[in-house]
Formats: structure tokens, C-alpha cells, sequence
């Protein structure tokens, strides 16, 4: 009984069980291996990843990598932040980064560089209607 509660505190307290399993496109450089548990993630993830597991990532920093779709890409909900944030796509989901575009992007509309792989560094929060969205902090 004993150990079942210790085990039970571990979970909660780190906030994940060992045996988790990531859903979204994999690729060899993203996080599968010790996921749970952790804090901070360095390794780079996609869009996917991150918005069918955005529960695990909460408050943490992330690395994502997706296709940089200014304002024109497919979020359905409204910006999180400001009418600035910005949209990050990869497969069929889509993100709003609040924060600057990173250096070296084309700013919309009309931006060339639209539909390019990009990465950013960032904190995962949830708007007031809990869909999940990216703040930048650091470029």
C-alpha cells in the first residue's frame, strides 16, 4: 500500500508516468526518449507533437519546429496574446506564436518565406480557452 502511494506522488509530482508516449510525427531528432519527467526540453519537436501532447509541455520550455505561416495559416482560433502573434504549422496542426518573428523572416503579407521550416524557443501556455499557443523568450 505504501509503495503504491509513493508511486503515486512521484507521478503527480513530476507529472507524467515513465511509460508515456508521445502522438504526432516523429522524426530522429525529436524528444521520444525521456520525455516524462522532464523540465525544460532541449531537443527540438514539431508542431504536432507539441499541440497533441500540449498537457505534458505545459509551462515548460520548448524547442518546435514547424512551417512559418505568418498570418495566413490554419489556427482557428483567435490570436492568444495580440493581433501580432503569429502562426506555426506542421502536418494538419497549426500553433500561434506570441513574439517576435525570428531574425531573417519575411514579415506578412505576401512573405516569401511562407511555408518555411523554422525553429523558435519558447514557453507553452494556454489562452483563456485553453488551446495551447507558444510565447517566445529568447530569439
Amino acid at each position: 500500500m505504501a509503495i503504491c502511494l509513493i508511486s503515486v506522488l512521484i507521478s503527480v509530482t513530476w507529472g507524467c508516468n515513465t511509460n508515456q508516449t508521445l502522438k504526432g510525427t516523429y522524426h530522429k531528432d525529436d524528444i521520444v526518449k525521456g520525455a516524462s519527467g522532464a523540465k525544460n526540453f532541449k531537443e527540438t519537436i514539431y508542431v504536432d507533437v507539441l499541440v497533441n501532447n500540449a498537457l505534458s509541455f505545459k509551462d515548460k520550455i520548448v524547442a518546435i519546429r514547424g512551417k512559418y505561416m505568418g498570418w495566413q495559416g490554419s489556427c482557428i482560433s483567435p490570436p492568444p496574446e495580440t493581433r501580432s502573434d503569429w502562426m506555426l504549422e506542421y502536418g494538419k496542426e497549426c500553433i500561434y506564436v506570441s513574439g517576435p518573428i525570428p531574425l531573417g523572416i519575411e514579415r506578412p503579407p505576401n512573405s516569401k518565406d511562407l511555408g518555411r521550416e523554422i525553429d523558435v524557443r519558447g514557453k507553452l501556455l494556454f489562452d483563456k480557452n485553453g488551446t495551447p499557443y507558444i510565447k517566445i523568450i529568447s530569439q
